[in-house]
């Protein structure tokens, strides 16, 4: 290791580059732990300095001697003499870089290698080999923020053996005192699969074009399109469907972005191609037979809610929306039978299925007669929906209330007050009834 190693830049004449990365080692190597670093980092600008001057004064004399022809001669001895010169000096730095940066160099070194980078083994095997040194070292957890700030397109199980050595979440305070709170809600976002997007396609897929700038733009039109901000979503997913066609992730947010801007076949087209790449998964068949209900396809809709029954039998979702599906084909034997199924399931406060068991009692809109036992179950669950509803809006009045009643003589106008706010809360509840029934 020579002094250019040491202050990680090439042969140079310019004093500013030299002075620019003393610097930023001294920033960013935190020499006050290391008095030899230090030392050394000092040492070697100095040198660094002599040589470039030595440098420079060669340059110069070189331009000052001429041919016949007019033509620049190098003198050789000179530059010979500044390369003995910089091997010398390169024997002087035998101390071994800070383990943190090789470590650092380790890393992204993995990290250039995308084949590598989306295995979980890869990362365990690098941790495992340098746990000799603390990888829980706060420094090194500092630094490996700083890492990721730049380079963090990985999948969540990656993401869960990052969490599993370096304790981001363990650490959440002191790592917001030192980094942008953005990021580290976005390292535990990625951790907890809330923004997850999958990686599975680039397993076998021949990667000929720059990785990373497509995973950015993935990543931001998954943003943008959260956000609402579709002209910024067609152009991310545009740029990034010329380089990679294969990714469901891709597909998917191009059938949602289709759908918003009105563009629907195109939306289909998208959905249909998730379907043919993974037929038996959740997503594509979902958005599919949602979008085929919009577009008023109700059959074709009902198929696709069918297949997700088939595939998973109490799937409450795909259950719902076929019972919406029997409702506008006529079908209402069928559409209570679903709704048998859903209220079997044991999820006493899905509202959604209320909202169901009221529709149907609603005879304004369905004309359809309901046998005496089917209007009995409906009147249960409209009781008890209604009784949620009201007492999430009243309970902690209510609570109040008898406390004070309990220990206080309650003024007259309290219990005006009180009665006024629980009329109040069941208009309200009468409100949310109407506009669920009409």
């Amino acid at each position: 290791m020579n002094v250019w190693d040491v202050l990680g830049i090439e042969p140079t004449e310019d004093d500013s580059v030299i002075s620019s990365a003393y610097a930023k080692k001294l920033t960013l190597e935190h020499p006050e732990n290391d008095p030899q670093w230090k030392e050394m980092l000092h040492e070697a600008y100095e040198v660094a300095l002599k040589l470039a001057r030595k440098r420079s004064a060669a340059t110069e004399a070189s331009n000052m001697r001429l041919n016949d022809h007019g033509e620049r001669l190098e003198d050789p001895f000179v530059h010979k003499t500044i390369a003995r010169e910089e091997v010398a000096v390169s024997t002087a730095y035998p101390y071994a870089a800070n383990p943190i940066q090789v470590f650092l160099a380790r890393v992204s070194e993995l990290y250039s290698n995308f084949a590598n980078r989306i295995q979980p083994s890869s990362w365990k095997a690098l941790f495992q080999e340098n746990a000799e040194w603390d990888i829980k070292n706060p420094q090194l957890r500092d630094e490996m923020v700083m890492f990721l700030e730049e380079k963090h397109y990985f999948p969540i199980a990656v993401w869960i053996v990052l969490e599993d050595t370096f304790r981001f979440h363990e650490h959440e305070e002191e790592l917001r005192e030192r980094h942008a709170g953005e990021f580290i809600d976005y390292i535990f976002e990625q951790v907890n699969g809330t923004m997850e997007l999958t990686y599975d396609c680039f397993i076998d897929a021949d990667i000929d074009f720059d990785i990373d700038r497509y995973l950015y733009l993935r990543e931001m039109a998954q943003y943008m399109l959260m956000q609402g901000e579709l002209e910024e979503v067609g152009a991310y997913l545009s740029e990034a469907h010329e380089w990679f066609q294969d990714d469901t992730d891709l597909e998917l947010m191009r059938g949602k972005y289709f759908e918003a801007i009105g563009e629907m076949e195109q939306a289909l087209d998208c959905f249909n191609q998730v379907i043919a790449m993974k037929p038996d998964e959740f997503e594509g068949r979902w958005h599919r037979a949602q979008h085929l209900y919009k577009v008023e396809q109700y059959e074709a809709a009902l198929a696709d809610c069918n297949r997700l029954l088939e595939i998973e039998e109490n799937q409450q979702d795909a259950l719902l929306l076929s019972i919406h599906c029997y409702t506008q084909l006529g079908q209402m034997k069928e559409a209570r039978m679903k709704l048998q199924q859903s209220n079997d399931i044991d999820n006493v406060h899905d509202i959604l299925r209320y909202v169901h068991g009221i529709k149907f009692f609603n005879k304004y809109r369905y004309a359809q007669e309901v046998e005496e036992k089917g209007q009995r179950q409906a009147r249960k669950q409209i009781s008890s929906f209604l009784l949620y509803f009201y007492l999430r809006l009243t309970w902690l009045y209510i609570l109040v209330y008898v406390g004070l009643q309990l220990f206080i003589s309650v003024p007259i106008a309290v219990t005006v007050l009180w009665l006024a706010v629980m009329v109040w809360s069941g208009w309200k509840t009468f409100k949310t009834y109407r506009m669920m029934t009409t």
